[in-house]
């Protein structure tokens, strides 16, 4: 069976690569939010993904009927 590598958008961190960790305080008293690189992609924002061939026609099917409608 022909498999085929697909990437995708992280929905761990919803492609944003970090997700917010906690508040900390600066230095000078300013609150912010530190971050971490996300451990589901690795900091990419994407996920890969081993899909089927007949998988992979029916997505291309689908996003060319999206695009005739638009």
């Amino acid at each position: 069976m022909v498999k085929i590598l697909i990437l995708t958008t992280c929905q761990d961190c919803k492609g944003r690569a970090y997700v917010p960790v906690c508040e900390e305080t600066s230095g000078t008293g300013a609150k912010y939010i530190r971050h971490r690189r996300c451990f589901f992609c690795d900091g990419t924002g994407k996920q890969t993904h081993w899909i089927d061939l007949h998988e992979f026609t029916r997505m291309l099917t689908a996003i060319a009927a999206e695009e005739q409608e638009t």
